[in-house]
């Protein structure tokens, strides 16, 4: 009788799993997974290399007009937490890379972009439509992509808004001692 009185209980609990560490992926909560190239100078990049700043992770290319119109809203972005421990890093899917470094150079961009002509990166991160967005805080995990979001956004205004108050909450967050 004690023996189903104890299967009883154990069955009305139930068994909740346990909360693991993160697991790498493309998802809010996930471990972003591994972006690494090279950008239109040449010089070797990766999200790896930026940990310990909150990074904006963008994916553009510069024959997308709604990427080239969030631009100046990235670029306002930057210049107001400029000394703070934020970057963006874009990921540029022309496959000229001479296109690219036109478009940055135009546009006056002061963070890097790697070239992802071959595609690899947007396969990899599941791009399918750009511009996609993704804040990264400083341990490497993903906060916020625009992919959840994009449908209930009315301007790139409201974007670029939410895209900086998730920033500046991880700001604040890794200014909170312990």
């Amino acid at each position: 009788m004690w023996r189903l009185i104890l299967l009883l209980v154990f069955l009305a609990a139930g068994c909740e799993l346990a909360k693991g560490p993160a697991m790498p992926g493309i998802d809010e909560g996930n471990i972003a997974l591994p972006v690494e190239g090279f950008d239109s100078s040449g010089k070797k990049i990766s999200l790896e290399q930026l940990r310990g700043k909150v990074v904006l992770l963008s994916f553009w290319a510069s024959w997308c007009k709604p990427c080239i119109a969030l631009i100046p809203h990235e670029a306002a972005l930057a210049k107001k937490l400029e000394g703070q421990p934020f970057t963006i890093l874009g990921v540029n899917g022309d496959r000229n890379p001479d296109a690219q470094s036109r478009a940055e150079e135009k546009l006056r961009m002061t963070w890097p972009s790697i070239s992802d002509a071959s595609g690899f990166l947007s396969s990899k991160w599941e791009i399918d439509s750009i511009p996609v967005m993704y804040v990264v805080d400083q341990k490497g995990i993903i906060r916020f992509s625009s992919k959840k979001v994009i449908d209930r956004i009315q301007s790139f205004e409201e974007l670029s808004r939410r895209v900086e108050k998730e920033v500046e909450t991880l700001l604040k967050e890794g200014k909170k001692p312990g």
